[in-house]
């Protein structure tokens, strides 16, 4: 045992002597040529040591620097690309003789990196890759990293702080700064838990912010398994780019495969002022990302988050429209559903929301998105395909028992018609800007709407105004609301370059039948149809008796914008015609009746002569 503590006095021994000569002898100030060189060789970048490297010998052997900074090159309105006031680092040192390193704490203060584009568009980081300069060996010849080659690591913290970092884009005049308060590890140790603490602050021309990230680290002796345990990520952000205050917490458990690039967030919970989302999601980089979500939230008001119109916006010049690059599609394999309880958008209400997607292949596919909808249900199928970059789309829907005015009053502020729809669509095109879809989508379907009313004319109204204007009636006509009932709407119609053409048009109600056909021009939001509205011999519905006019055929002409229809009902020149043409005919029985009169006449005149004679 005495010999054993020897040894062990000689072995220290060394080692201090060791120590007190390499930081006696050895200046690590004398290398800072070589490491300069090595950096303008490496980034293509001046490096500048302006204070000295010195050593650090108790408790631990280490190093720390002053000034630390890499020079931007010469056109830049910022002297250095990165600057460091001071690190250190330190390492035991009898540790070593067993193979664990155990390191000190790392510290980094002053840190500060600005990325700059100037306004022609020249870049600081421009150049400062050289490629590899030396063949990648064959994966054969790679060292094994099998997992009996595991480290002991230790790290006895890591504090960074006053960490700032710029983004210019002087092309756009715009400025990002984030600040990082501090960044903090525990006592580190592979295979062992250590708490986490970052702090951020964030500005930009428009938007503040604050951050902090907590959790508990675990790495695994292999450096192969990452763990973010008990992951908490709270952030407020404030500005005139939001059009309100917004407070996002978020919470998950991580766990990341390093060699497989294998990613899974478990227990993920995600609030951003009162939307929630929670559930679970993997992933899998490589040459084909591979992504799992299943994702569930809570009523989504997302009113809130919606910036006012002003009366500038209309004013603008339209943003010009970029057809998007769907080239990502290529590398993606996803496998997602997403269930919200209800949404709620400038007015439109959606109940309950469940979207399954897919994407594979260049092809992003919904199958299918199921909403609850004013009392009736729309289901989609579609799929946005890159197409060699033409970008292409199918899509399908179909309406089911859907109350259509409330519909159409909160999505487009009309109310233009009633009643209990269904409906179906199928169509395609190329290109995915708005005004590619208005031109380039084909499309057919049909629709019924049953038990309705059509808003903006009155027909039996108008028809007893009418009336009364060419008989000579009452034509003190008392007011209603200027709407038509119906028990049944049906049509057919195709999109064509930009029109929808509703080649069937047929209508039924209490007392009259109407069909015809139009088209409304979606590009310019115009309507034109033709129409034709023939009276039924019923004395049923709207207050009208109108035995005397069935069968009158009557144009009526829908006209204007589609926020403001007009419409025009010939009843006046049906009418006249009818009775033109009933005097028509009762002058014809006259005149056949004077004929007939005249031939008995004659007749009699006859007989009497015959008489006489």
């Amino acid at each position: 045992m005495k010999l054993l503590f020897k040894i062990l006095a000689v072995i220290v021994g060394i080692i201090v002597i060791a120590v007190i000569g390499l930081v006696t002898l050895v200046d690590p100030n004398e290398y800072k040529p070589q490491i300069q060189e090595q950096v303008r060789q490496t980034i293509n970048r001046e490096l500048s040591l302006d204070g000295d490297l010195s050593w650090r010998i108790f408790p631990t052997l280490g190093i720390e620097t002053g000034r630390v900074a890499i020079i931007n090159p010469q056109g830049f309105n910022r002297d250095h690309l990165v600057e460091l006031k001071h690190a250190a680092i330190s390492v035991e040192v009898l540790p070593l003789l067993t193979g664990t390193v155990s390191l000190g704490k790392l510290e980094l203060d002053g840190l500060r990196l600005n990325i700059i584009t100037n306004a022609d568009g020249t870049s600081n980081l421009d150049g400062m890759s050289k490629g590899d300069k030396e063949p990648k060996a064959d994966s054969a010849q790679q060292p094994s990293t099998s997992s009996s080659n595991s480290l002991d690591v230790s790290l006895g913290g890591i504090a960074i702080t006053n960490v700032v970092l710029e983004l210019q884009d002087l092309a756009v005049n715009s400025q990002t700064l984030l600040e990082v308060k501090e960044i903090s590890l525990g006592e580190f140790e592979l295979g062992k838990r250590s708490p986490l603490e970052i702090i951020i602050a964030l500005a930009t021309n428009d938007l503040q912010g604050d951050v902090k990230i907590t959790s508990r680290v675990i790495v695994d002796q292999n450096l192969e398994q990452l763990e973010l345990e008990g992951l908490t990520l709270i952030s407020s952000l404030r500005g005139q780019a939001l059009p309100t205050n917004i407070n996002v917490n978020i919470a998950a458990n991580i766990q990341a495969n390093l060699k497989s690039n294998e990613f899974n967030v478990n227990d993920f919970s995600l609030a951003a002022n009162s939307l929630q989302l929670n559930g679970q999601l993997s992933a899998r980089t490589g040459k084909i990302t591979n992504v799992k979500f299943a994702l569930k939230g809570n009523e989504w008001d997302l009113n809130p988050f919606i910036p006012p119109a002003t009366e500038t916006d209309s004013e603008q010049a339209p943003t010009p429209q970029v057809e998007p690059d769907l080239s990502f599609l290529n590398t993606l394999n996803v496998d997602g559903q997403l269930d919200i309880a209800g949404i709620k958008a400038k007015g439109l209400s959606l109940g309950k929301t469940a979207l399954t997607v897919k994407v594979d292949k260049g092809e992003a596919r919904i199958t299918p998105l199921t909403v609850d909808l004013y009392d009736g249900q729309l289901r989609v199928l579609a799929t946005v395909s890159h197409d060699n970059g033409r970008n292409s789309y199918v899509y399908k829907h179909w309406l089911t028992g859907v109350q259509i005015q409330p519909l159409l009053k909160d999505l487009a502020d009309m109310t233009l018609l009633a009643g209990s729809t269904e409906s179906q669509l199928v169509s395609k095109g190329q290109g995915l800007t708005v005004d590619k879809i208005k031109k380039n989508i084909a499309a057919s379907g049909d629709f019924k709407i049953l038990d309705g009313a059509l808003f903006g004319i009155n027909l039996p109204q108008k028809i007893r105004s009418a009336k009364a204007s060419l008989t000579g009636g009452d034509k003190t006509v008392a007011t209603e609301e200027q709407k038509t009932d119906f028990t049944e709407l049906v049509g057919q119609f195709k999109i064509d370059n930009g029109v929808f053409n509703n080649t069937s048009l047929d209508m039924v109600s209490p007392f009259i039948r109407l069909d015809g056909k139009g088209t409304a021009d979606i590009i310019q939001s115009l309507i034109d149809y033709r129409l034709k509205v023939v009276l039924v011999g019923s004395t049923q519905g709207q207050g009208a008796d109108v035995n005397e006019m069935a069968g009158v055929a009557i144009p009526l002409k829908v006209s204007g914008s589609f926020s403001d229809p007009k419409f025009g009902l010939d009843t006046s020149g049906a009418l006249k015609a009818k009775l033109d043409a009933e005097k028509a005919k009762l002058k014809s029985k006259l005149d056949a009746e004077k004929e007939k009169a005249k031939d008995k006449l004659k007749d009699k005149l006859k007989n009497k002569l015959d008489g006489l004679f």
